[in-house]
């Protein structure tokens, strides 16, 4: 008869309410299962403190009838309780879904694995003072388990209305910097490149914390703008961290415009890394104005320059206006490394002016190992 029946229309009276209550603590599982599916589906608030008592059970069914039923009581009146809950649930396992030998009506959800739950928790906050608790919320969330804390991150938008920077501040005040991290990447795109985003990534770059410094850089090489160049620059100068460094690189590239070319070619001046050297290099080149290419040709005279980088960037992409510079020092064999010499002779060969030819080809006589 119950299986027959939505479980919403079913009035149970206190008596079976009570012989519910003592099935919780049956030895046999399928009694416990079924009892917790149909008070969490109807029982009154009555039971409150039995179906709390299942939070820790073992079986996650029974654990997921438990928060059910404190939702649709609306039982979970304030935030220190909400993250009772969620801590004291989520962090024991995968939610699951009740099993077979419970009333097909009586199931919370028909399939296996169904997130359900965790949707529940977040359609609820959204019902409450959500603004007020999301920020804590979310520095509680690293001690959940993975799948929540996914769920949590991907939920944000909806919880947070329009409140985006309160969210924002919520998360970097979080003290797990790992964590943190991982918030700002999960919501990278829902910050997007706000003021107040870009002014924390800026910041830092110079922090000593490498993971920081990385998580940093790499979102203002997604979600940055033209506007934190300048102090993307300062940093890639002074950054020894490979990985950070290759980030830098590509948020440089990325957003650099026209108006960073002053910066960028004095930055080129400065520079003693060839990774550097070389993102300066292409970034300039990639930009294309003929102040920035001026810069490029201008820095083939100088032999502290990375001229090979130069050279071999003007014959990726045809640059004419270096080719005459580059004839002229292969002729005259003023290149020191072999390096710029390869580099040299094939921007040339890019270029492909056949009055070059015999100029490499004298090149690679004198220097067969080149």
């Amino acid at each position: 008869a119950l299986g027959s029946q939505p479980a919403e229309a079913i009035c149970i009276d206190a008596a079976a309410e009570a012989l519910l209550l003592e099935c919780l603590d049956d030895r046999d599982s399928s009694a416990r299962h079924f009892a917790a599916s149909v008070l969490a589906r109807v029982g009154s608030k009555k039971v409150a403190e039995a179906m709390r008592g299942l939070f820790r059970d073992q079986s996650n069914g029974i654990r997921h009838a438990a928060v059910y039923y404190m939702i649709r009581q609306d039982l979970i009146g304030d935030l220190s309780l909400a993250l009772e809950v969620i801590s004291e649930v989520v962090a024991y396992g995968n939610w699951g879904s009740s099993i077979g030998y419970v009333p097909k009506n009586f199931r919370l959800h028909p399939s296996v694995g169904s997130d359900s739950p965790q949707k529940a928790i977040l359609e609820w906050l959204k019902r409450r003072d959500h603004r007020e608790s999301l920020p804590l919320l979310l520095s509680r969330a690293a001690e959940f388990n993975t799948s929540l804390a996914d769920t949590m991150a991907s939920g944000c938008e909806a919880l947070a209305g329009d409140d985006r920077e309160g969210v924002f501040r919520g998360v970097v005040a979080i003290e797990n910097i790992k964590w943190r991290n991982r918030l700002l990447k999960e919501l990278g795109p829902f910050f997007g490149a706000a003021p107040y985003a870009l002014a924390y990534y800026s910041e830092g770059l110079s922090n000593l914390s490498v993971e920081v410094r990385e998580a940093s850089a790499r979102a203002l090489h997604e979600h940055g703008s033209a506007a934190p160049v300048p102090a993307m620059i300062t940093a890639i100068e002074n950054e020894k961290t490979e990985s950070v460094a290759r980030w830098l690189s590509s948020a440089v590239a990325r957003h650099a415009d026209e108006t960073h070319v002053p910066e960028l070619g004095q930055a080129l001046e400065r520079a003693a890394e060839r990774a550097v050297q070389n993102t300066l290099v292409s970034t300039l080149g990639g930009l294309g104005t003929d102040e920035a290419l001026d810069i490029l040709v201008t820095r083939l005279e100088d032999v502290a320059a990375p001229r090979a980088a130069i050279m071999s960037y003007m014959g990726i992409h045809r640059v004419e206006r270096g080719g005459e510079i580059i004839r002229k020092k292969l002729r005259a064999d003023a290149f020191t490394f072999g390096e710029e010499r390869i580099a040299a002779m094939r921007a040339l060969g890019a270029l492909g002016d056949p009055a070059d030819i015999p100029a490499i080809l004298a090149t690679m006589k004198k220097y067969p190992d080149t």
